[in-house]
């Protein structure tokens, strides 16, 4: 990897024993002129939250690389799924690795067609429902070895409540 900013210093710091000095060198602290983007409306301002709090740094700018900024690639796949949670809309995560900055990141947001989370229905109450493909091949395996307990979940509960059998 290639450091993305260098400085150059008269002296390295050195420990007595003649090594360099670490902690000195993370004291160093790097000026770097940049002209900070705010955001300018609600979805930008949410994605600017996210972003701060995945890459847990305040100090970014709306114009600023996602990967610079510390992201990386479980970064994304967090990214991913808090813009699902909060914006109702699912993003791929290769559009996101094609989005290099947090203004194109809301841009993404803002453009998508999708009009949030799918609703589910409540089904109609039957006396019975058919089973699915997976039901019923779990079926046929349990009843070909009757004695087997595979398909059988084993767990306890702990109740405060005596059940009577009517």
């Amino acid at each position: 990897m290639i450091p993305s900013h260098f400085v150059n210093m008269e002296k390295l710091p050195h420990t007595p024993n003649g090594k360099i000095d670490r902690k000195a060198l993370d004291a160093v602290t790097l000026e770097v002129d940049k002209n900070v983007v705010l955001p300018k409306n609600e979805i930008e301002k949410k994605v600017f939250d996210i972003i701060s709090k995945i890459s847990n740094n305040s100090n970014i700018s709306m114009d600023d690389d996602l990967f610079s900024i510390g992201l990386d690639s479980i970064g994304i796949i967090h990214l991913s799924a808090k813009i699902e949670q909060i914006f109702g809309i699912t993003t791929s995560i290769r559009d996101l690795y094609n989005t290099h900055s947090l203004i194109d990141l809301a841009n993404l947001i803002t453009s998508s067609n999708q009009s949030g989370l799918g609703h589910i229905e409540k089904t109609v109450k039957k006396s019975y429902y058919p089973l699915s493909s997976s039901q019923k091949s779990m079926f046929y395996a349990a009843q070909m070895d009757k004695d087997s307990t595979v398909y059988n979940v084993s767990c306890g509960f702990l109740t405060d409540t005596i059940f009577r059998r009517k």
